[in-house]
């Protein structure tokens, strides 16, 4: 199963190159691994560093895209994954940061077989949230969550509307599941 792994970073390109470097190398199945990058156009050093690192990614078979828009601010990052929706190839989109680090050696193998256990039992209609606790989370909700193309189809409808339409957009994803119960 296709995964794309959405990144947004300003300003850390160290961190960019360290979280790529880690979900690639941590994943079992590199050559289904998208990976989309979304960086301030403004951002000279991460867009160098993204670009010393193409030829890694490639290396390891996954691939990846580079999008890059004038700055947005904090704030608004949930219209920034909106601008990057089109760019997704996977089956399933991850959204982390570039700081979010991974552990567990396979966990893409994990995602796609917990993710394909939903779609045996309730069809590939099913709209799923991934939600990526770490280890160390003391929190309510995730710091990383996956959606898959479904969910995404359906609060897009079909790339026509926004899909993320909140800040905090973990925790509303979370509250949503819940209240719905997806």
């Amino acid at each position: 199963m296709k995964l794309s792994i959405g990144i947004i970073s300003r300003g850390r390109p160290n961190y960019l190159a360290a979280t790529i470097i880690n979900w690639l190398t941590t994943a079992d199945i590199k050559e289904d691994l998208d990976f989309v990058i979304a960086l301030d156009d403004d951002d000279k050093e991460s867009i160098k560093t993204y670009n010393d690192m193409q030829h890694i990614i490639t290396f390891f078979g996954a691939s990846s895209s580079l999008i890059t828009w004038p700055p947005m601010g904090y704030i608004n990052l949930y219209k920034r994954n909106n601008q990057m929706l089109p760019h997704y190839k996977g089956e399933v989109l991850l959204i982390i940061c570039d700081d979010n680090y991974v552990t567990t050696p396979g966990w893409d193998r994990i995602i796609s077989n917990d993710v394909n256990k939903v779609y045996d039992k309730d069809g590939k209609d099913r709209s799923i949230l991934v939600w990526m606790c770490g280890k160390n989370n003391e929190k309510q909700h995730p710091d990383m969550y996956g959606l898959n193309r479904k969910w995404l189809d359906i609060a897009s409808n079909n790339f026509k509307n926004y899909a993320f339409m909140h800040p905090g957009m973990d925790v509303w994803l979370q509250r949503f599941a819940t209240e719905f119960n997806l």
